[in-house]
């Protein structure tokens, strides 16, 4: 659009932009204000906490606005140009003319000012200004000879234009001296007047008129009621009351209660009949003016501190202030605008007051908070450098204490994906929609005052399975007994999690570092065909599979090689041994419930025995449960148990020279006194040390089995034989076999698999380790990712005692703590993990 340049306006000149209406709505999205071709405001000065703007712009006299909106229907922008007027309002006298005689002492002044917003007052009269800019006083009394006639008008910047003329009046005959005066509301005083008084005063209830005559007066009257020389007068027509004193008279009079300018005459009359008349005005207005503000609403939220007050007043006399006694904000036809400072950030309250003449108050109070501090954002999960697949929670967290959360919105590489407009601000995230690899993910926050903030980090999107294939066995193989299970596996994102072994559809266990050894014990398998599947999961549970058939074939057999059955024993204790058939993996085995030595295919056991017949039943335990059983009967007549032999320890694992010591101690009740030893270490007949000695040891340098005995003769020649049972483990073997289980059972807990991870425990563990596994249930892939390698530090006495190390965050620095994991060989002789 094209406008001209009003001739009065000055620069500087000041653009005021307010978005949407007086409630804050109906806000544009963006816009685009240029003048003569010169940009003032962009799309980025825009958004819908933005609710007003100011710039200084340059004008001409002729100019050309352009305005590009974007927004909804209905939405809107008020726009403002702002300049200063220092060119005084034009008045001019129009009736009577300048120099023109009367002879009658009350006149009309007429008269015309260019500005009908200004204020006119005809010799310090205030007259009402018509719409077309005509005044007109009624009653302006003349004194004898010349009078000045002077007309003032002040627009509402403070400038004053003005017009004075002449009159003049000449009676036929003067009258008496008449000086009449209207006191001021907040001066009212019963003294004399002076020359040069105020004829026009405020009231609205009472007013004060003084005034002064001479010793020619004879008669006065005020409004009609004569004044008598000392005499007081109460409540008589317009007289609230009054008194003559001599030549100086004062009245209180009753205002009439309309609004507007009520004249008050006085006559008074000398004693040939002249007579002189004065009047003075008083005005009433009860009304205050009509305030409205139309910029800033109440509760506006900016962030910039200078704001616009903006708005209009109904009264063109009234005078506009911030607060009560602040500065002046010039009023241009009925219209105000200035810039302000906001004074503190957070809230600041604002009084826009306006009084008119008569000293009727209005005001308007505005609340606005000025909010110049970015608000707080975070991005709370996933943590930055996170390896994300499927669709994922990016949670946000943002505040801001002074003006509130607008809105957060998420980008992904730049691109929005959505916006939240109130907490929690969390946003599902389908990362199949973007390819793998590194992506940055951005959370801006948006205050109610239009600051924002921004939160980033870098994340790695993984839609890609880890590779997987099984290098052994080879698929239609015929397997029996305990198979490994070899598994190539590789990620190349996001690394591998782990890779977990199924068979037939039954997850077996789980490795989470390699090599991926499985050892699967087939024994309890029905035979026939299996199938073997591998899963492998990266850290982002991507799978890969890779499955293969085998055939099973063969069952577990257990067999009770000595005694024989339907032995008689008579004895307190026997040596029961036996052998173990289609099984190579671990087999755990009992005899009437006493754990039984095992190496290899073979068991061997010392069992007590009762009078009677001995039912002897062993019992051969996988680790899958499967089991197997043999019995025989042994008869004992009498228990004739003269000689005690005792080993320690009763098994173990060679040492670090390859050697196993073990200390015999042979007990002995015998009638006579004994007269020699001979020890058989290994129970082959051989009898390696014969001598008094009651202790010896021995080192074993072999894993097996081993039945050393004792031969203890008497000096009479008595004889007496006994035996027990030394198992000597291969620690490779055993360290095998231990770390297994340790991998296997920390691979169900990763996977949360407690029931299964509890079948590691022996039995009157489980409950304290469910207990303190469901407490942690969440954390078990993290703290089982986080376990060490396990060291052996002894294994004997059916007890095996390892340590893990791992690193602590304490104190602000890290420490290596050791904790020490124990198995013990359960109730039905498997090892198991007693406590760690």
């Amino acid at each position: 659009m094209e406008f001209t340049l009003p001739s009065q306006l000055r620069g500087p000149y000041l653009m005021n932009v307010t978005n949407g209406d007086s409630e804050g709505s109906h806000r544009v999205d963006s816009a685009i204000i240029k003048v003569n071709e010169t940009p003032i405001f962009d799309q980025n000065d825009f958004n819908e906490q933005v609710e007003s703007l100011n710039e200084e712009i340059s004008l001409f006299s002729q100019n050309r606005l352009e305005v590009k909106l974007a927004g909804a229907p209905g939405d809107l922008l008020d726009i403002q140009i702002l300049g200063y007027d220092n060119i005084p309002p034009l008045v001019r006298i129009i009736s009577p003319n300048d120099g023109e005689n009367f002879d009658i002492s009350s006149i009309s002044i007429k008269g015309i000012v260019d500005d009908p917003s200004a204020s006119v007052a005809i010799n310090g009269v205030r007259v009402p200004v018509g719409p077309d800019g005509t005044f007109i006083l009624d009653g302006v009394v003349l004194s004898e000879g010349a009078n000045p006639i002077k007309v003032v008008a002040t627009d509402g910047c403070g400038n004053q234009g003005e017009d004075q003329i002449w009159v003049s009046f000449r009676s036929e005959s003067q009258g008496p001296y008449l000086l009449l005066c209207a006191e001021p509301f907040l001066e009212q005083s019963r003294t004399p007047p002076e020359e040069g008084c105020s004829q026009q005063a405020f009231a609205n209830y009472t007013g004060l008129i003084l005034g002064l005559v001479d010793e020619n007066a004879s008669l006065l009257t005020l409004q009609g009621i004569p004044m008598k020389d000392g005499v007081e007068i109460n409540e008589q027509g317009a007289i609230f009351w009054g008194k003559r004193e001599g030549p100086f008279f004062w009245a209180f009079v009753f205002i009439p209660q309309t609004d507007g300018i009520h004249p008050f005459t006085a006559i008074v009359t000398n004693s040939e009949g002249r007579q002189t008349e004065a009047t003075v005005y008083f005005l009433r207005d009860t009304t205050p003016p009509e305030l409205t503000v139309t910029s800033p609403s109440d509760g506006m939220i900016t962030n910039t501190p200078t704001i616009t007050i903006s708005g209009t007043v109904d009264d063109p006399e009234a005078t506009v202030r911030i607060g009560w006694y602040g500065s002046l904000i010039p009023v241009a036809d009925g219209s105000f605008i200035t810039m302000y400072t906001l004074q503190r950030e957070g809230a600041n309250d604002i009084t826009i007051t306006a009084r008119d003449p008569f000293y009727n108050y209005t005001y308007v109070s505005r609340r606005v908070i000025l909010d110049t501090s970015k608000p707080l954002i975070a991005i709370t999960s996933p943590m930055s450098n996170a390896i994300l697949s499927g669709t994922v929670t990016i949670g946000v967290n943002s505040n801001d204490e002074t003006s509130g959360v607008a809105s957060v919105s998420l980008w992904v590489d730049g691109q929005l994906q959505a916006t939240l407009n109130q907490p929690p601000f969390n946003f599902p995230l389908n990362t199949l929609l973007f390819d793998s690899g590194t992506h940055t993910l951005t959370t801006r926050a948006i205050d109610n005052s239009g600051n924002w903030a921004e939160a980033s980090i870098v994340v790695l999107f993984d839609h890609v399975p880890p590779e997987v294939s099984i290098t052994s066995p080879v698929p239609g193989i015929t397997v029996s007994g305990t198979i490994t299970v070899s598994v190539k596996a590789q990620d190349f994102i996001s690394g591998l999690a782990g890779v977990t072994l199924y068979v037939d559809d039954q997850p077996h266990s789980t490795l989470t570092q390699e090599p991926f050894n499985f050892t699967i014990d087939t024994f309890g398998f029905f035979p026939g065909s299996h199938t073997l599947t591998v899963k492998a999961t990266d850290m982002v549970g991507n799978q890969g599979e890779a499955s293969l058939t085998i055939n099973v074939e063969k069952l577990l057999q257990i067999e009770i090689t000595s005694p024989s059955h339907g032995t008689t024993i008579n004895q307190a204790t026997t040596v029961v041994q036996g052998r173990i058939y289609h099984q190579t993996g671990e087999i755990g085995v009992t005899v009437n419930g006493v754990l039984a030595e095992v190496q290899g295919n073979e068991f061997a056991v010392m069992i007590p025995l009762q009078i009677g017949q001995n039912l002897v039943t062993a019992i051969g335990t996988r680790p899958d449960g499967i089991q197997a059983q043999a019995q025989i009967t042994i008869h004992t007549e009498i228990q004739k148990d003269f000689v005690r032999l005792n080993a320690s320890p009763t098994n173990g694992i060679l040492d670090q020279t390859g050697k196993l010591d073990v200390h015999l101690e042979a007990e002995g009740s015998l009638s006579n006194p004994v007269y020699t030893y001979s020890w058989d270490f290994d129970g082959d007949g051989t009898f390696e040390r014969v001598g008094p000695e009651t202790k010896v040891t021995v080192q074993y340098p072999m894993p097996g089995i081993y039945l050393p005995k004792v031969r203890v003769t008497d000096d009479q020649g008595h004889v007496y034989e006994k035996s027990t049972v030394v198992n000597v483990f291969s620690k490779e073997e055993m360290d095998e076999l231990l770390r297994s289980k340790w991998e296997r059972m920390k691979g169900k807990l990763w996977e949360r698999d407690l029931s299964s991870a509890l079948g590691y425990f022996v039995d009157s563990s489980k409950g304290i380790y469910q207990r303190a596994f469901e407490v942690i249930l969440d954390r078990l892939p993290q703290i089982v990712s986080e376990m060490g390698e396990i060291e052996p530090i002894f294994i004997r006495n059916n007890v095996a005692k390892y340590r893990i190390k791992r690193i602590h965050y304490l104190d602000g620095g890290t420490r290596t703590i050791t904790y020490y994991i124990y198995f013990v060989r359960d109730r039905d002789g498997l090892w198991r993990i007693d406590r760690f």
